[in-house]
């Protein structure tokens, strides 16, 4: 694994296509797809998928620097939607899903993005809803394979890896080339701050800042395996969950499991991670749930 001791000079295109090279069939993301039913993918399928998605953004345009914001809950494809952006050398925005088309707007408007990644059919209805108010806002991209919409600016995951597939074909060296263009100096992410007053303000990190955060947190955990499995469960527009959670995972070739608060305590049972990091909050929960369980009867009782 990288050495925990010091910061790694690897941006985070870096990090993705060596774990795709040195731990491609290593188990990269697992969801679930049903209430018993999971889903995963290796890290040489993480990297198909980024590759295509980060050519088929070059192919609508984009250059390197460029905004692309995010608003979606965490999963599987806010990392794909990342990811793009970050290999295609663009500035990942994060937004919470939770926001308002007001605030919406504001944020796409500040930070002067030109694609924005929406979860799913609810989110897009709320962007579209302010389309009027941001008029440097080209896409809007939803994280579904299949979905067609009235608004030519609506793709699918699907359009734009099309997009990135016909690219490749016509320049198969333009992916390389692009994601090498990456330094570790380079705006990273713009987060907008959850706490603070008035309107929110972006905070920009490089790939370089967000690395010795990864490098520190790793520092507190012991050496990881390759079969660990980490649990996300908290906003990815957050920089906790993006460093100490994804960031940390790269950096070890990790699983990522998903969860979310919600489900957090059943999900425990179905992934079994051997790691999770998370706020006071969440440990108060899960050691109150333990203490109903021991209350149920007097043989978990005397386990508990």
């Amino acid at each position: 694994m990288e050495n925990r001791w010091y910061i790694t000079q690897q941006t985070f295109p870096e990090l993705l296509n060596r774990n795709a090279v040195k731990f491609g069939m290593r188990r990269a993301q697992w969801w679930k797809t049903g209430p018993e039913s999971t889903a995963s993918i290796t890290y040489a399928e993480l990297w198909r998928i980024v590759r295509e998605l980060a050519s088929g953004l070059m192919e609508m345009g984009i250059q390197k620097g460029d905004r692309a914001a995010v608003m979606a809950h965490t999963s599987p494809e806010w990392v794909w939607a990342d990811y793009s952006v970050l290999c295609a050398a663009g500035i990942t925005v994060c937004v919470y899903p939770t926001l308002s088309a007001k605030e919406l707007s504001f944020i796409v408007n500040d930070s002067g993005s030109r694609v924005l990644y929406v979860q799913d059919e609810e989110i897009l209805e709320r962007a579209l809803g302010a389309i009027g108010e941001m008029p440097g806002l080209e896409k809007i991209i939803i994280m579904k394979d299949e979905f067609t919409h009235a608004d030519k600016r609506v793709m699918s995951l699907s359009d734009v890896r099309s997009l990135g597939v016909r690219l490749l074909a016509r320049d198969k060296l333009s992916y390389e080339r692009r994601w090498r263009s990456v330094e570790l100096l380079d705006p990273m992410t713009i987060v907008y701050t959850s706490g603070t007053t008035g309107l929110q303000k972006g905070a920009v990190h490089t790939h370089f800042s967000i690395n010795a955060a990864c490098c520190r947190d790793m520092r507190l955990v012991p050496e990881y395996r390759a079969d660990d499995v980490m649990l996300a469960f908290l906003p990815l527009a957050h920089t906790y969950e993006r460093e100490c959670g994804h960031g940390s995972a790269m950096h070890a070739a990790v699983t990522v499991a998903y969860s979310s608060p919600i489900t957090l305590v059943a999900d425990l049972q179905i992934f079994r991670p051997t790691l999770f990091m998370s706020v006071p909050r969440i440990y108060e929960r899960i050691y109150m749930a333990m203490r109903d369980m021991a209350s149920q009867s007097p043989i978990k009782k005397k386990i508990f």
